[in-house]
């Protein structure tokens, strides 16, 4: 299904009045679904817009799961579009939530996530806090089977950007094998 501007539109209003008359469990069931559209539409800016309501009405002590994706995704897309500085304060805050509750979310999920928040600290040039979070990355259990090829890439850029070539290479050549 393709939504045009007045369906994105509108959608965002439904959902922001089913929020008025405190209707939420309605309002986060519809937001979830338009959220999935408005990324395909490649509308951050109602995606954005979408997760600030979602992230006032879901409780993240009862629905820590739901609460991180969200917050992530609001993460992800200001770190892409909008607001890179605003991005890691809320890098920051999903990093906790996923560190309270880490059995409850899967291996894909938490490499996707640490693989992100490690991107904004290189796209923010702090290579230092970028390589501390890669070793809490990497000391994880149960990551993806991807994790390792993510993880030696990214310190390859962090240790190679702070001047520490033949380190960055050693990563690389890891990758590579």
């Amino acid at each position: 299904v393709t939504y045009n501007n007045e369906k994105i539109v509108s959608t965002y209003i439904y959902i922001k009045a089913l929020v008025a008359l405190k209707k939420n469990d309605r309002a986060i069931l519809c937001g979830l679904d338009a959220l999935k559209h408005y990324k395909e539409e490649h509308q951050s800016k109602y995606v954005s817009l979408l997760c600030k309501i979602l992230l006032e009405i879901i409780d993240p002590i009862s629905e820590p799961v739901k609460y991180f994706k969200i917050l992530f995704l609001q993460a992800d897309i200001w770190l892409e579009n909008i607001n890179i500085y605003e991005a890691e304060r809320l890098f920051e805050q999903a990093s906790y939530i996923i560190k309270d509750n880490y059995s409850l979310f899967d291996s894909k999920d938490i490499t996707h996530f640490f693989h992100r928040h490690v991107n904004q600290k290189l796209h923010t040039l702090q290579y230092d806090k970028a390589i501390n979070i890669l070793k809490n990355f990497e000391s994880l259990p149960n990551l993806a089977p991807n994790a390792p090829l993510i993880i030696n890439d990214r310190y390859c850029v962090a240790l190679y950007s702070l001047g520490h070539e033949e380190e960055a290479l050693e990563k690389i050549d890891e990758v590579i094998e």
